[in-house]
């Protein structure tokens, strides 16, 4: 945001309305915790390079378990971007995230490809009742 206060009254007009806000990419570049005390946000999109190797890397098991403990304290949901293996996917229920996306549930698609994707996989995927696919 080049000029911060008219983004944030922006936001919360946005937010007025009806719409959720999400920071996405959490934890990298612009976003910040001091973000987080000033932004009318409903939801942080945890980057994937802390979730890429969720299973392999003790350091990112406690950044991503301490961000999403601390976002929910906030009143905050939890998306994580880039899960790409059972594993993480296993943690990150683990953990309380509330959602997830990537290369495990998905391939980015187009609108007409997406419609026949969910159409073929509605009957046999789902995701745990208390889990959301993002």
């Amino acid at each position: 945001m080049h000029d911060e206060a008219l983004g944030i009254e922006v936001l919360k007009t946005l937010k007025r309305v009806g719409y959720k806000i999400a920071v996405d990419d959490y934890g990298i570049g612009q976003s910040s915790l001091s973000k987080l005390k000033i932004l009318p946000v409903d939801e942080l999109k945890i980057d994937m390079s802390f979730i890429r190797y969720l299973d392999t890397s003790t350091k990112d098991q406690k950044i991503v378990w301490s961000t999403i403990h601390l976002a929910h304290a906030l009143g905050l949901k939890v998306v994580a971007e880039g899960v790409e293996n059972t594993a993480c996917y296993e943690l990150l229920k683990k953990m309380d995230c509330d959602s997830v996306q990537g290369y495990l549930i998905s391939k980015p698609r187009d609108a007409n490809d997406l419609v026949a994707w969910l159409g073929e996989n509605n009957a046999t995927y789902s995701a745990p009742a208390d889990f959301n696919i993002h």
